[in-house]
């Protein structure tokens, strides 16, 4: 799940042994995080217990930081990004 954390901010708790990918059952362990700063962050559509992959998935914001210990990506928000795109037009 992403969070605004203020200032056009994001976050998204990542923890890397309990990832899920569409077909297949439990969970599985997901690469390494480390050096996607740039990298594309998602807004999946779900609830607790499943993944809807019929509704439309989302850019929140690019990557910027990986936080091992607290098991949390934080990146800027498309928001801020859209704007400076458009500033710079």
């Amino acid at each position: 799940m992403v969070t605004q954390e203020g200032h056009g901010r994001i976050a998204v708790k990542f923890e890397k042994h309990k990832n899920v990918r569409a077909g297949v059952r439990g969970q599985i362990s997901a690469p390494d995080p480390y050096g996607m700063s740039g990298g594309a962050i998602f807004s999946v559509p779900s609830t607790i217990l499943a993944i809807h992959p019929a509704e439309p998935v989302k850019l929140a914001g690019i990557a910027t930081h990986w936080r091992r210990s607290r098991a949390l990506f934080e990146g800027t928000s498309i928001e801020i990004v859209k704007a400076l795109i458009l500033e710079t037009q």
